[in-house]
């Protein structure tokens, strides 16, 4: 009987897990689980149990549906667990343990190292007297945590071992690496130990943790006369290890010839198993002592063995056998640096044209880790001492790996570096191997290709060692700060428009350079929306002219700039130094926006102030955008409970049948009366999908309203006043909201239901989130952009430079109601798009978690507040 039906047994007999959460309990992929597990610790954020507050048969079905999960276990101990659910996963299980499963397995801890102290110092006296003292199957304090059979088999100690078993020692007991006392018997290298355990009947097929068998356990320790108790017990001399490994390959490793010789008598001995990487037998013999991830050889035997490689060879050993990297025994000698090993090969007619996976032959692999006297050997053997890989020559192949031994060793051989592989040291090395390279050769006319297209530490030495021109001083400039401020420190003649700019975008300190410098109006700018306030209000005293040129592109001024990125103390100084302050403040750039709502909408507003009064004083009072006024005070009035649960809320939705228009032949209604507000209900009734947007403005924290409400259906885009009517338009979206024939269609809607729960009391119903349907869709973790979104299914691009904005600006002026616009528009394309791409596990899944938020938002985060319009 499984802990699930336990469980039912004990709290809930006559009842069957139903509803919604047995649906999505059933629904759990356990090899995919991951959008689950965030669905259910979205909702348990703001619940004990999966029914609120009460504990119920489907919290114990859920529990059991996620232990099927072999990712499960690994996820409640790691720092990164989904929080909510892994509390309530916690919390069900200690209500009803399960103590077969991993996390909750009850494993004996006892500690006691006196057993294990008495026998290694052999102290029989102590042992017997403490035999009846202490418990015999307790592990020592010491790594590892052996018991005391493990002990006793280790130091050879019969007696102790009898004494043990009769009081009732387990033979069998494992300690941390899983191996048993007959292990331990081994290594003590004691054959009467290893025979009396075998007496006893301890399992001698055991495998310790790692896979590793007696008979390997022996070979690796060089004891003949073991393996042949062992073979004449029936041991596999062939059995691999969990990485794949035979006695053989173990001992050729090792080099120990004794034991090869005794294992290739061995009748059915296989002599070219491949480890999980691939190597064999003949591998490991001829490794050298350059190879491993430490640059030497790992284990007993630092060097390679030529011995056991000849043994092998002459029993058969395939010499070209490839492991995981397509090398052979004759690549790994070269790689490794085995000279001998090499020289055997060779002899026995290895292939040294062969390529490995990366594309690298035997004399390649000696140069790349700086075995040159390993490549003079394959030289000498015929090999062309030119041969390339691919396009990389041999002195590429040195540079890359940074092998100045090799280089060294090519130039003696009369391989010298030539322009090519220059440049590829240019690009993939640094100025200490240009320094060394520039031994053997020129570097003329590549001292501008370096600054381009070398490493930055290649640039550095071009600075710091040859003379520089104005291009290598820009090319620096362009290509990084620290190399930029190196070159300028250096550099005493002309400072170019070009050089001034880079300084500026790389933030470089333009102060000790200006006077060298001829200033434009594109410097003025940088200046402007780089906050450099003294190099802005200098260029404005030297050449007030610059003041009135507007950038190509954007059709921004110096002003504009200014209102942009909130520079106050420079818009006077820019007014003062223009002909004519009142047109050049009504300028407009590209977008049509004029500095006063750029300053608005930035939320400039001291500067947005100063620019009209200054305008108002000169021509008197004039129709301008401005900040609305607003007041407000808070509500005390409690939110209501959303009306449906999770077993209530509907599921599901349909596609928009509307025919779905560009943006541009879409036509928009600006709704700010009770009237529109109306006439706006019986239309939407019609609909039954709308997508929905909204743009709000905070006054402080958790302080805020809803300004605009953007719907569209694809064929018409409304665009809502939320600053007016308010509690007409309070009754428009709720009645929007609930309306379960209608699906809401949002992207990323967690702060959207927040602020029309707080502002409305609004209980959304059949909503569907494109970002969390395009996460759904992908299994991914992060919430996608709309803008990615647009771009990715219908290569459009959006602007969304007005994604941070003054939403309180009445009248709107045309860019910001067209930005306010495009989202909602977009979202029914896009909701028929992924619709359509959604399987129906999918649509449930993603029906489940929009549900789960528009419930979770019921819970106050919000400080209520009621809006009044200031006269």
């Amino acid at each position: 009987m499984d802990w699930f039906q336990k469980a039912k047994d004990e709290f809930f007999k006559n009842q069957t897990p139903s509803g919604f959460w047995a649906k999505v309990s059933d629904s759990i992929n356990p090899f995919n689980p991951a959008v689950h597990y965030g669905l259910i610790n979205e909702y348990l954020e703001s619940n004990t149990y999966l029914q609120g507050d009460s504990l119920t048969i489907e919290d114990f079905y859920l529990a059991s549906k996620l232990t099927k999960c072999p990712t499960w276990c690994k996820i409640l101990n790691s720092k990164t667990r989904p929080f909510h659910l892994s509390r309530w996963f916690m919390h069900v299980f200690s209500i009803f343990p399960d103590d077969d499963y991993e996390v909750y397995k009850r494993r004996s801890n006892r500690i006691d190292g006196r057993l294990v102290e008495a026998i290694e110092n052999n102290n029989m006296n102590l042992f017997e007297i403490l035999l009846d003292l202490v418990d015999i199957n307790a592990r020592s304090p010491i790594e590892g945590g052996p018991r005391p059979i493990h002990t006793a088999a280790l130091k050879a100690n019969i007696q102790a071992l009898q004494s043990l078993l009769k009081k009732g020692a387990d033979i069998e007991t494992k300690d941390e690496e899983g191996l048993t006392p007959i292990f331990y018997s081994v290594q003590s290298k004691s054959t009467e130990t290893l025979l009396f355990l075998i007496e006893k009947g301890a399992n001698v097929f055991h495998v310790e943790n790692q896979g590793r068998s007696l008979f390997y356990w022996a070979s690796s320790l060089g004891n003949v006369e073991m393996l042949k108790i062992l073979l004449d017990k029936g041991l596999d001399p062939n059995k691999v290890t969990k990485l794949g490994r035979t006695a053989l390959s173990k001992c050729a490793w090792n080099g120990n010839v004794e034991v090869i010789n005794f294992l290739l008598t061995i009748p059915g001995i296989m002599l070219d198993v491949h480890d999980k990487r691939g190597r064999t037998a003949l591998h490991n013999a001829v490794w050298g002592c350059a190879g491993g991830r430490e640059g030497r050889k790992m284990g007993q035997n630092a060097y390679d063995s030529p011995e056991c490689a000849k043994l092998l060879l002459d029993k058969g050993c395939f010499i070209e056998a490839e492991d995981g990297g397509g090398n052979t025994p004759l690549c790994i000698a070269c790689s490794t640096y085995s000279p001998k090993s090499l020289k055997l090969l060779l002899s026995y007619g290895a292939n040294k044209d062969h390529i490995n996976k990366e594309g690298y032959n035997p004399y390649h692999q000696a140069l790349a880790r700086g075995n040159y006297d390993c490549a003079a050997i394959v030289i000498d053997s015929g090999f062309d001492i030119h041969s390339q890989n691919g396009i990389e020559t041999p002195m590429m192949i040195s540079i890359k790996y940074y092998q100045y031994k090799s280089i060294e060793w090519l130039v003696s051989q009369g391989v010298l570096p030539n322009q090519n592989e220059m440049i590829f040291a240019i690009k993939h090395t640094d100025g200490e191997m240009l320094e060394n390279l520039i031994k053997y050769t020129s570097i003329n006319g590549l001292e501008e290709y370096i600054l381009k297209e070398g490493t930055s530490n290649c640039a550095m030495w071009i600075i710091n060692n040859l003379p520089l021109s104005k291009t290598i001083v820009l090319e620096a400039l362009k290509k990084d700060k620290k190399l930029g401020e190196a070159a300028l420190a250096k550099w005493s003649e002309e400072i170019t428009i070009e050089m001034l700019e880079y300084m500026l975008e790389k933030k470089i300190d333009t102060s000790l350079y200006l006077h060298r410098a001829a200033p434009t109006g594109r410097i003025l700018r940088l200046s402007i929306k780089e906050g450099n306030f003294p190099l802005a209000s200098k260029l404005i005293q030297d050449n007030p002219s610059l003041c009135q040129e507007s950038d190509n592109f954007s059709g921004n001024t110096a002003l504009h700039i200014a209102c942009i990125s909130g520079m106050s103390d420079i818009v006077p100084k820019i007014i003062n130094s223009v002909p004519d302050p009142i047109s050049y403040i009504s300028q407009t750039n590209s977008k049509g926006m004029t500095s006063i709502i750029l300053a608005q909408l930035h939320k400039r507003l001291y500067i947005a102030e100063m620019l009209k009064d200054m305008i108002i004083q000169s021509q008197g009072s004039m129709s301008l955008s401005q900040v609305k006024g607003l007041d407000y005070e808070e509500i005390q009035e409690e939110l209501t409970p959303h009306p449906y649960t999770e077993e209530t809320m509907p599921l599901g939705y349909w596609p928009c049948i509307n025919t779905i228009k560009p943006f541009n032949e879409t036509r928009y209604l600006w709704v700010d009366t009770c009237e529109g507000l109306d006439s706006l209900i019986k239309e939407i009734e019609c609909f039954s999908v709308i997508g929905v947007d909204i743009e709000y403005h905070t006054f402080e924290a958790k302080k805020g309203c809803i300004c605009l409400i953007q719907l569209s259906n694809g064929e018409i885009d409304y665009v809502i006043d939320a600053l007016v009517n308010r509690d007409k338009l309070g009754d428009f979206v709720r009645r929007l909201m609930e309306n379960e024939k209608i699906v809401k269609v949002f992207h990323g809607c967690d702060s959207d239901l927040v602020w029309l729960k707080n502002d409305f009391d609004a209980h959304p119903v059949r909503v569907f989130d494109t970002a969390r349907a395009y996460r759904v869709l992908k299994n991914e973790s992060q919430l996608p952009s709309l803008a990615f979104l647009i771009q990715h299914f219908f290569g459009i691009e959006v602007d969304k430079s007005f994604h941070v904005a003054e939403w309180r600006i009445r009248p709107l002026p045309g860019p910001m109601l067209d930005y306010a616009r495009i989202d909602a528009h977009y979202l029914p394309t896009l909701f028929n798009k992924l619709l359509s791409l959604l399987d129906e596990d999918q649509k449930f899944i993603l029906s489940a978690q929009c549900n789960a938020m528009c419930l979770k938002q019921s819970k106050r985060k919000l400080i209520r507040l009621k809006i009044i319009n200031q006269s």
